[in-house]
């Protein structure tokens, strides 16, 4: 029992010492950036507090990528 304790311990210690580095591999597996392709629509999920993501689909469709952008996110919260 003494050493599962101490093997989870270390296990734990670990993850907290080195939780950036695992967190960062993590999501850098889930991106799978590439160049723009044409789309019927830009979708920007949840949008973001400073606008950056509502701003890049903006270019997007000024570039001819979409003609339209949907964006999730609270009721009244863009205010269009």
């Amino acid at each position: 029992m003494k050493k599962i304790a101490l093997v989870l311990a270390a296990a734990v210690l670990l993850a907290a010492v080195f939780h950036t580095a695992i967190l960062t591999a993590l999501g850098s597996y889930l991106v799978k950036a590439g160049p723009p392709q044409k789309a019927d629509i830009v979708i920007v999920l949840a949008g973001d507090a400073s606008g950056h993501r509502i701003l890049k689909a903006a270019q997007l469709v000024r570039e001819g990528y979409a003609s339209k952008v949907v964006v999730s996110g609270p009721e009244g919260q863009y205010d269009y």
